[in-house]
């Protein structure tokens, strides 16, 4: 995971792209001018979390972070 998360918002992007554009990890690193290995690492983070496109209208930033960040304190603790 890098040192600097991203902000919610690209994290959401990302997500987007992901799921809904189904690109592949370099496009989306490409176009959100981030690395590939993050692109990999935040929807793994997803989808450890139990998280898919669309996401809930109301899940707001703190809630996704919590998520997203929980499940890699879950994961790292195994």
């Amino acid at each position: 995971m890098p040192a600097n998360r991203l902000s919610m918002l690209k994290i959401r992007e990302v997500l987007r792209l992901k799921w809904a554009n189904d690109l592949s990890d370099r496009k989306i690193a490409q176009c959100c001018n981030i690395p590939r290995p993050a692109v990999a690492n935040y929807v793994e983070l997803a989808e450890q979390a139990g998280l898919s496109w669309p996401l809930p209208d109301t899940l707001i930033d703190a809630e996704l972070e919590r998520l997203l960040f929980s499940a890699l304190r879950k994961s790292s603790v195994r």
